[in-house]
């Protein structure tokens, strides 16, 4: 072999050898990549049953919304209902007994009023409790739902520059 030949044959096995390490270090990158990608997926699952067991959550208060307030008007209606009845028997009774009867029926009306008010005043309170927990269902479903569009930006992204590595390996290894 002569010496020109050995130095052709040594130049070319330099580029075989700076081919492969090329290769090697896209390998290396895919191997990263692949594992970007499958910790993206798994965040972008976890946050999509974040999600559903927000919506669950939002639904099942909405659902005690509606009956606070379907009740709060029953208790209303019922007081009101009662407070009539109560001042039209003390009002019959007023005729036979005025003074008595009218303060009488005075006092049980108002204590009527006084138990509806406190009945109102504690289903309000339910309701407006119902209300903060659908604002913060709504909110944390709302961040859940941004957090997965992201996580889904990031995993296309990393799969898009998974095949454009990939590309340039398939390129590469055909060049060899």
């Amino acid at each position: 072999m002569s010496k020109l030949n050995a130095a052709k044959s040594i130049r070319n096995l330099a580029t075989l050898y700076r081919d492969m390490e090329q290769a090697a270090a896209e390998l290396e990158q895919i191997g990263s990549l692949e594992q970007a990608a499958a910790e993206a997926k798994s965040a972008t699952e976890q946050a999509r049953a974040e999600l559903a067991t927000t919506n669950e959550a939002l639904d099942t208060a909405r659902q005690a919304l509606k009956q606070a307030r379907a009740k709060a008007g029953t208790v209303v209606e019922d007081a009101e209902a009662e407070a009539r009845v109560i001042r039209a028997t003390a009002e019959a009774e007023a005729l036979t007994v005025k003074d008595k009867a009218s303060q009488e029926a005075d006092a049980l009306v108002e204590d009527a009023k006084d138990a509806a008010n406190a009945t109102l005043e504690a289903a309000r309170a339910q309701v407006e409790s119902i209300n903060i927990d659908t604002n913060l269902a709504t909110v944390r479903r709302n961040e859940l739902a941004r957090q997965v569009r992201e996580t889904q930006a990031e995993l296309d992204a990393t799969q898009a520059k998974l095949e454009s590595v990939r590309a340039e390996m398939r390129k590469l290894l055909g060049q060899g």
